[in-house]
């Protein structure tokens, strides 16, 4: 069975929605005002390949997003998401009229010369009066390949968002933000003072625990690592290795899979990818991070290709339960982009400092004069009648007492807990009771432990909806059985 990936809907649809009431008088336009939580990075704070980078992120994982509320995803959904992820408010309008949109402060607009990042604008025709947009992901001479939502289909419908390739000279214009040309900087110098061993890696802006996802990318699986409250699974254990050289690797603590940022290659590596847990170790920097010591027991976590780039928390999952984890531009200011390590390894043993036996000082014997005179032999003058042995004397030896003897106390393994799906509960059994115990908690009106939460997640796409619901009931009724989850 596939499974339709979906976002929940961000801080883009908020924005857009909030604005448009604005628009139509429906509340002040004095009190809209986008917080620094949602467009916390300028355009500028961005490269087009970072733009790009997004654009193909919602190819991979088919969104359709209805983010302004109008008529389903349509194609000005990705293109309003995108500026979200920029940081600049995209009104919601016919795609034609881009064209002549009054362009935020910075960014440009042409006939030609289409570029990665771009937004591009198809004009209005007899057959589509509302004209085309979306984002261009790559150019290859006069061929443009972007991402968009909607292409010529149902206009009312939910289409996901997809890869296109056509001829430069098919489109009307493009819209070029103000991207940044310059190289990232690298960030703050990085040590080797994190000790080999295991540890909770945990997030000082949002305090959530980094943990070791799962779920599902289009038809591929996909195991992002996320933050989210502390629950105490092997999936939020990781252990930590120095290779030398500042240089480490993480490995999760649930199944040994490797640290990973989601790129074909090192050179691949850039602004705005997932984190990832894989299998096997491909030695290579899309694997290696350097923790760089910035005060109060905080570190910024930097990918070894490139310092400049660090782990963060993603801002369009903001409003989730969890949040998912990318690689980002480093920010000083950004406490969502710094980790404190919690060891779980037990204290070291100490052995008891030995105590010897005091010592005597070695008795002085002071010299004698030489005598003056030679010595006078006396003869016996009777024999001896008996031979007199002086008995031999003993001195006692002190004992020296037996050494201390130390023994390492194994270290407990954390066992690996299997999930019983559909278990909402949390009790250990499946009934009708969790299937209403997560309708209630999909209309608000009810809660779910962390536990419960993963085993309602019977579909593994990170997201509780009406279609966990509706498969954990089939697996009451016995229509399904724990070997068919998650689905896929």
């Amino acid at each position: 069975m596939g499974t339709k990936q979906r976002w929940k809907r961000t801080a883009a649809g908020v924005i857009s929605s909030v604005m448009m009431c604005a628009s139509a008088g429906i509340i002040p336009q004095s009190t809209v005002v986008v917080t620094d939580l949602v467009a916390q990075a300028a355009a500028s704070d961005f490269t087009k390949e970072d733009g790009a980078q997004w654009g193909r992120d919602r190819v991979a994982e088919g969104w359709n997003e209805d983010v302004d509320g109008a008529y389903g995803c349509q194609c000005v959904d990705l293109v309003q998401a995108y500026g979200t992820f920029l940081g600049v408010y995209v009104p919601s309008l016919n795609a034609y009229q881009y064209e002549t949109w009054a362009l935020p402060d910075g960014w440009t607009k042409t006939y030609g010369d289409p570029q990665p990042g771009d937004i591009f604008v198809m004009g209005a025709t007899d057959d589509n009066p509302w004209g085309h947009t979306g984002m261009v992901t790559g150019v290859n001479g006069s061929q443009v390949t972007t991402a968009e939502t909607n292409y010529w289909s149902d206009h009312y419908g939910n289409p996901n968002c997809r890869e296109v390739t056509r001829d430069a000279s098919r489109f009307t214009c493009f819209i070029h933000p103000n991207f940044n040309s310059q190289p990232i900087p690298p960030g703050p110098d990085p040590d080797s003072s994190i000790a080999n061993g295991k540890y909770n890696i945990v997030n000082v802006g949002t305090g959530g625990y980094m943990n070791h996802g799962y779920g599902w990318r289009g038809e591929a699986k996909f195991f992002p690592a996320i933050a989210e409250p502390a629950d105490g699974p092997p999936e939020q254990t990781f252990n930590v290795k120095c290779l030398g050289d500042n240089v480490y690797t993480v490995r999760s603590g649930y199944n040994d899979a490797i640290m990973n940022v989601w790129a074909g290659g090192p050179s691949d590596i850039g602004s705005n990818q997932y984190i990832t847990f894989f299998e096997s170790d491909d030695n290579n920097n899309t694997q290696r991070f350097y923790f760089a010591p910035v005060g109060n027991g905080e570190y910024v976590i930097e990918n070894a290709q490139n310092r400049g780039l660090v782990l963060g928390i993603a801002v369009e999952t903001y409003n989730r339960d969890y949040q998912m984890i990318k690689l980002q531009r480093y920010n000083e200011a950004d406490a969502n982009q710094r980790w404190r390590f919690e060891s779980l390894d037990p204290p070291p043993a100490t052995e008891p400092p030995t105590t010897e036996p005091p010592t005597e000082p070695p008795t002085t014997v002071p010299p004698t004069d030489p005598p003056t005179e030679p010595p006078t032999t006396v003869p016996p003058t009777d024999p001896p009648t008996e031979h007199t042995t002086a008995a031999p004397t003993t001195e006692a030896i002190p004992e020296t007492p037996a050494p201390i003897t130390t023994e390492a106390i194994p270290e407990t393994p954390v066992p690996v807990v299997n999930r019983l799906y559909g278990d909402v509960s949390d009790d250990g059994n499946v009934d009708i009771m969790d299937v209403i115990q997560l309708n209630q908690y999909l209309l608000g009106s009810g809660s779910i432990t962390n536990t419960g939460k993963k085993n309602a997640d019977v579909n593994g796409d990170l997201i509780l909806d009406t279609t966990d619901s509706l498969n954990i009931l089939k697996l009451v009724v016995e229509l399904y059985t724990q070997a068919d989850f998650p689905l896929s």
